[in-house]
């Protein structure tokens, strides 16, 4: 009888088995294993890329991000290498690079017109700056107020030696300062203001009134307007303002004014003083010493031989013509605007009483009557029949008449 072949002695043995198996084994491991690269900075793997170039290409990216940044050359080949790596691991990005790069720093930014300018762990103290700077020009009629500047905050990556102290940050965005960072605020506000309206003015004729004279029937008064503008301001200062809306709140009332058409008489008042004589001024409207005290002059004196001729200095009406204490011989003539003039220490008087006389017409004649220490006329004008005033005010300065005191 033959032997029947035992395991491992015949053609299909069980060593050329296990090989086989050994074989397909590793097949199936290579299969399920992805040949990648690995990327390093500094030592520290920090991710994989699926092929050299897409390494290579992250390693530019991020280098380019980091000179950027940093605002000059910053070459990553003494920093970051690239291995092949057998096996998995997470896909690397730019960031993953820039954040193991020792001269950067990922943090809150504020940027001002693209710039960045400070950084913060939070960026609420970034806002809260940005919110002081609002607050400088903001008042209780403020209803906006924005940065001239594009402003934002970011979570990004910068220099490590960005500012990152508030107090310094606010200290430059001061727009009275001299700094690139400062923040120019513009607001806006509503005011409302009150306008005056002009009133018309309504003439007609009037044959009651004297042609060149006008009287004035009933006062104009302004109106008023409640106009609302909406104002803009940079950092404080008005720069435009716009109407926005307006409401009369008080109508204008006309003037009336009537136009003299009544033929003036000789008589009339002309509004403007002659000198009443002629002589030499001796005493000034004002105090003067007395022999007790002192005493207010109230009148003009003006000095001329006995007898010399007065005049009106102006037409009007003669309301009083005879003897008053202090006076003596006194001739009163009220104009037709209500002033009324007075001359006094006449010797004589030539008119009286409800006389009507023109401008230049004789009144009276100068003497020493009443308490006079000499021959002259005591000329006064008083307003309105009021309080008497200086008359040199009101006679022409036309050198006819020197000063003697």
């Amino acid at each position: 009888m033959k032997d029947i072949p035992t395991a491992g002695r015949g053609r299909f043995g069980l060593k050329p088995l296990l090989t086989a198996l050994s074989i397909l084994l590793a097949v199936s491991l290579f299969i399920n294993t992805q040949l990648c690269y690995a990327i390093s900075v500094n030592g520290e793997t920090v991710g994989t890329a699926k092929d050299l170039a897409s390494a290579s290409a992250l390693v530019s990216n991020a280098e380019q991000q980091a000179s950027e940044i940093l605002g000059y050359d910053y070459p990553l080949e003494e920093k970051v290498s690239v291995s092949a790596w057998l096996g998995g691991g997470s896909s690397a990005a730019e960031a993953d690079i820039l954040d193991h790069i020792d001269d950067l720093t990922r943090l809150n930014i504020l940027y001002i017109d693209g710039a960045p300018v400070a950084a913060a762990e939070d960026a609420s103290a970034l806002d809260a700056v940005l919110d002081a700077a609002l607050s400088r020009f903001r008042t209780d009629k403020t209803v906006s107020a924005s940065f001239r500047q594009s402003v934002f905050i970011h979570y990004a990556f910068a220099n490590r030696d960005i500012l990152q102290d508030m107090d310094e940050l606010l200290r430059l965005t001061d727009p009275a300062g001299e700094s690139a960072c400062r923040l120019d605020v513009e607001t806006t506000e509503y005011a409302e203001i009150v306008h005056a309206i002009p009133y018309e003015t309504e003439t007609y004729e009037d044959d009651t009134v004297y042609e060149g004279d006008t009287l004035v029937v009933a006062e104009g008064v302004y109106g008023e307007e409640v106009v609302t503008e909406r104002h803009t301001l940079l950092n404080g200062s008005l720069t435009k303002s716009e109407e926005i809306s307006s409401t009369v709140t008080k109508e204008p009332v006309t003037r009336v004014v009537a136009v003299g058409t009544k033929e003036r008489p000789p008589t009339a008042s002309t509004g403007e003083y002659a000198w009443p004589c002629a002589g030499v001024i001796t005493s000034l409207y004002g105090y003067r010493s007395v022999r007790v005290g002192s005493s207010l002059h109230k009148g003009l004196d003006i000095a001329s031989a006995y007898g010399t001729e007065i005049y009106a200095a102006d037409g009007g009406e003669v309301t009083f013509a005879g003897e008053m204490s202090g006076y003596g011989n006194l001739v009163q003539i009220t104009h037709d605007n209500g002033d009324i003039t007075y001359y006094g220490h006449c010797s004589s008087l030539a008119v009286s009483v409800g006389e009507r006389v023109a401008q230049g017409q004789l009144v009276a004649y100068m003497g020493a009557t009443g308490v006079a220490s000499g021959t002259h006329l005591h000329f006064e004008v008083r307003p309105g029949g009021g309080e008497p005033v200086d008359p040199l005010g009101y006679l022409p300065d036309d050198g006819s008449h020197e000063m003697y005191l």
